[in-house]
């Protein structure tokens, strides 16, 4: 989905690797902060749900492929 007149491709979360997400006990569901390509940067938006006055328990989901995350890793 994009907003009129703007560009797919600049939109959205493809390319990005992590997945942050977040629970808001004020619709009592899990929502999606955003996406990040670096551990670091979805470390930094968890840290931001740690600080805002409502929202909980700040997840982050590495969304690469298996093969893909155990190369990155080290693993076989």
């Amino acid at each position: 989905m994009t907003i009129d007149g703007g560009k797919p491709h600049a939109v959205g979360d493809r390319g990005q690797r992590y997945e942050v997400t977040f629970f808001n006990p004020a619709t009592f569901s899990r929502q999606v902060l955003g996406w990040c390509d670096t551990i670091e940067g979805a470390e930094s938006m968890a840290a931001g749900v740690n600080m805002h006055p409502a929202w909980e328990q700040p997840q982050i989901e590495d969304r690469a492929p298996a093969t893909q995350a155990q190369q990155i890793q080290g693993g076989a």
